[in-house]
């Protein structure tokens, strides 16, 4: 399942709109003064997250299995992984995946797609804000 995350410069997605809005406040010019409220258009995404094998190519692996195993035995290595089943490749994207959690090897970054905008009006210095 996926998270709303957003940004505010199309490139850094966060859940985490309060960091949005305090990052925005504080990078204004100290030397002039923030006329609250103010208004700010983020855009808003679905976080996709990734796994392991998810992003590992099984097919590749299977294939360059195979050129090694010709490199190493020739011809006599001919037909091996031919029949490996769509079930059988789930058993190792499952094994590949138990592997990567065991080890804290998960990916921790996500892709988005994005489904909008938002407005979120900015009350005060501190930070204070409310959706549009």
């Amino acid at each position: 399942m996926s998270e709303q995350v957003y940004s505010h410069n199309d490139e850094d997605f966060t859940d985490d709109i309060c960091g949005i809005v305090q990052g925005v406040i504080n990078d204004f010019d100290p030397d002039e003064e923030i006329v609250f409220p103010f208004e700010l258009e983020l855009d808003e995404a679905d976080s996709i997250p990734h796994t392991f094998a998810g992003l590992a190519c099984i097919e590749s692996l299977i294939e360059a299995s195979q050129e090694v195993a010709y490199y190493a035995c020739h011809e006599y290595s001919d037909g091996w992984l031919d029949d490996v089943t769509d079930e059988q490749k789930d058993d190792l994207r499952t094994v590949m995946d138990e592997w990567a959690t065991r080890h804290g090897l998960q990916p921790t970054f996500h892709s988005v797609k994005r489904t909008g905008k938002i407005t979120v009006v900015v009350l005060n210095e501190d930070g204070d804000w409310k959706i549009k």
